[in-house]
């Protein structure tokens, strides 16, 4: 048996050599944090084995993430629909939560809705015949699905990411609360993940305890403290994930911050997600100014260097996003809600879809027929668009038996081509704007650019406030940043250039 040491050699080998392959198409800012994120990345897989075998455990994290990356897989998906599998599955088991913090993507959605076991069971059954073993799970608080807990354990072969408040782990909940609704918490739900060996918490929070109580809720800081204890202590890799605003812009970048989270908290790798002004009572005011957009961009890069940790910049890390590419929206992103609502990303929140009737036209009465909807797309499309849903419509319908039907179906509707294409084509934009076709890169849109996507948006269904990109307050100061925000960003890039280390 090939031992995890030697996997992963290789994986490294791997990265560095596909990275390498790639380097033409890269200017050196992009090149540099490609390879700073993947080195961070072996380095995590190394810490976690390390830290399980120490607290008597055994974690799945390297064995399932080294099989995500075998291309067999990748490729097979390709050769059959057209394009590649999701790089980033995200599902979120639930909408509930006991939080009302102001911002949140989620907080306008219906708490009631949950995700069957069964229906993520098939969706993870799918991503596996797709090469995939790495999802990220989101809220809502996922812990609030009992359901969560069982499918961590029957797919032992697929390493979960989960973003959690961090409460469950903590014990922060009544007993009887616990039994009532079938959940587990604080000490026992620890010990489990750890035999599981498969599950990654990343808990949220805004800064140090003052910001977070703030928006989360007094004592949410104390059991945050009390849920990273019990981690170390059953040696779980874990994390922090860190929402950044214009409020707390100084309290993130504050190098203090990261003393605590990664010496005194013992927290293995951070996210950090740039607010985005959409869900419950969202604020423009909140939004990060293009300054501190390209001075957080820096910074995470300096603690990723500082600190030996994988640091996540949830718009940085791909390299390219100064250059107007999201990290994955439209391109490798497959989000489901705690409806069943299939979207680009958990920031556009518009679908064609939904999980729940898919698999029940697909699985309970056998029906090609909704396959046809790729044609009814095929036909409203651009040209370039009505190529990749045909090719994908044909793979669908010869490779009908094969088990993945839900995940290339949905990335062939016309939403998402037309989303793909016109990353590409903002990328190569003959003016060399700075921009993306998404709300994740809001800063970066014009008003026209915003338009243009909108009007392709048209028709679709969204639960979640999109006017967001038609409101008027937004467009006037996308006006009056992007382009500043471009100008920045060259600069950024320029000196990076000049001086990498």
């Amino acid at each position: 048996m090939v031992s995890i040491e030697s996997k992963l050699r290789a994986a490294n080998l791997f990265f560095r050599a596909a990275l390498y392959a790639r380097k033409k198409s890269l200017d050196e800012y992009g090149y540099m944090q490609r390879r700073s994120f993947l080195d961070s990345f072996i380095k995590l897989m190394e810490r976690a084995e390390e830290k399980a075998e120490k607290a008597g455990f055994k974690t799945r994290m390297a064995s399932n993430l080294l099989n995500y990356i075998n291309p067999k897989q990748s490729f097979l998906f390709r050769k059959k629909f057209g394009f590649n599998p999701p790089t980033f599955f995200l599902i979120n088991p639930t909408n509930a939560c006991d939080k009302r913090c102001y911002g949140c993507y989620a907080g306008e959605l219906n708490k009631k809705n949950s995700l069957s076991f069964e229906v993520m069971d098939k969706l993870l059954e799918e991503a596996k015949k797709a090469g995939i073993h790495f999802i990220t799970i989101s809220g809502g608080e996922p812990f609030f699905n009992s359901d969560t807990l069982k499918i961590f354990e029957k797919h032992r072969d697929i390493t979960f990411l989960v973003f959690t408040h961090g409460q469950f782990i903590a014990g922060a909940y009544t007993e009887e609360f616990i039994k009532k609704n079938d959940l587990m918490q604080g000490e026992g739900l620890v010990r489990k993940l750890a035999e599981l060996g498969n599950v990654h918490p990343a808990i949220s929070q805004e800064g140090f305890e003052e910001e977070t109580d703030a928006r989360r809720g007094e004592g949410t800081y104390k059991h945050i403290k009390k849920a990273r204890e019990l981690l170390n202590k059953y040696g779980i890799a874990h994390g922090a994930s860190l929402t950044v605003t214009r409020k707390n812009f100084k309290k993130i970048t504050d190098k203090k911050l990261y003393e605590e989270i990664i010496r005194q908290h013992g927290c293995d790798f951070i996210w950090m997600f740039t607010y985005i002004p959409i869900g419950r009572k969202p604020s423009i005011e909140l939004m990060l100014t293009p300054e501190q957009r390209l001075e957080l961009a820096e910074f995470s890069i300096n603690v990723r260097k500082e600190y030996e940790i994988l640091v996540g910049d949830f718009r940085e890390s791909a390299g390219d996003a100064q250059k107007g590419r999201c990290m994955i929206a439209g391109r490798g992103f497959f989000n489901v809600d705690g409806t069943g609502n299939i979207a680009p990303c958990t920031f556009v929140p518009y679908y064609t879809d939904n999980v729940n009737d898919l698999y029940t036209e697909f699985y309970v009465k056998s029906s090609k027929a909704r396959l046809e909807t790729l044609l009814q797309d095929a036909e409203k499309a651009s040209e370039k668009a009505k190529k990749i849903i045909l090719r994908a419509y044909q793979g669908l319908k010869d490779n009908w038996n094969s088990g993945l039907r839900i995940i290339p179906y949905a990335l062939s509707r016309g939403m998402f081509v037309e989303m793909r294409l016109s990353q590409e084509e903002l990328i190569n934009d003959e003016h060399g704007k700075v921009h993306g076709s998404c709300v994740c890169s809001v800063l970066d849109h014009s008003k026209d650019v915003i338009r243009k996507n909108i009007e392709k948006w048209k028709g679709y269904s969204s639960d979640n406030q999109p006017s967001l990109t038609e409101n008027k307050e937004v467009t006037e100061y996308l006006d009056k940043n992007a382009e500043r925000q471009t100008k920045l960003a060259k600069t950024f890039r320029a000196t990076y250039k000049n001086n990498p280390n």
